[in-house]
């Protein structure tokens, strides 16, 4: 998406082979930079901008804007093999919204809306039983500041003293925590 607000007087991209142990100086006036592909890990290839003397590692996607335009970009590679990156330099402004996602991605068409929360006391056994069976999800929020509790149902899950835990499930399970102490307890459909 381009912003029509600033214009832009120049986008390029360049793929650049730095080779073992080398320094490669790329010249080009730019007031934003972002690394689009490597052939290397992150901590291969140290940048420079401009004239400036810090390096500094960037990872792939991320992306510099300066408030000067700057002259040059030298890439420095520390690994023990030649890396192929693939750099944009514009000058102007551009916001870029492709976004790439793989695997499995929950979605909802609409959020969560609370159904029932309640602030729970661990009994002397220190449990609290729970049933969210018809629900979406539950999230339970640990009130204590200073034990942990746990939730044991298909799995275990620790929740940290004043930390909070929410999990798309419907199902039975218990919470284990210490005797006198209370959970806030949410179910969402």
């Amino acid at each position: 998406m381009i912003n029509n607000s600033t214009s832009i007087i120049s986008y390029k991209q360049a793929k650049i082979t730095v080779p073992v142990g080398e320094t490669y100086t790329y010249q080009n006036a730019y007031n934003f930079v972002r690394i689009l592909d490597s052939t290397g890990s992150d901590s291969d290839l140290y940048y420079r901008f401009g004239a400036s003397s810090v390096e500094t590692f960037l990872s792939t996607g991320l992306g510099l804007r300066f408030p000067e335009t700057l002259p040059s970009l030298t890439i420095r590679n520390v690994s023990n093999a030649p890396v192929t990156v693939t750099v944009s330099e514009i000058q102007g402004d551009i916001l870029d919204d492709r976004l790439t996602v793989s695997g499995t991605v929950n979605t909802k068409s609409e959020p969560n809306t609370t159904v029932s929360a309640s602030l729970e006391t661990f009994d002397a056994n220190g449990e609290i039983a729970c049933d969210s069976s018809g629900y979406r999800s539950v999230l339970i929020q640990n009130m204590s500041a200073t034990d942990p509790l746990y939730v044991f149902g298909a799995t275990t899950f620790k929740v940290d003293p004043m930390g909070t835990f929410e999990k798309d499930f419907a199902g039975s399970f218990t919470i284990y925590g210490t005797t006198g102490e209370t959970a806030s307890i949410g179910y969402f459909s």
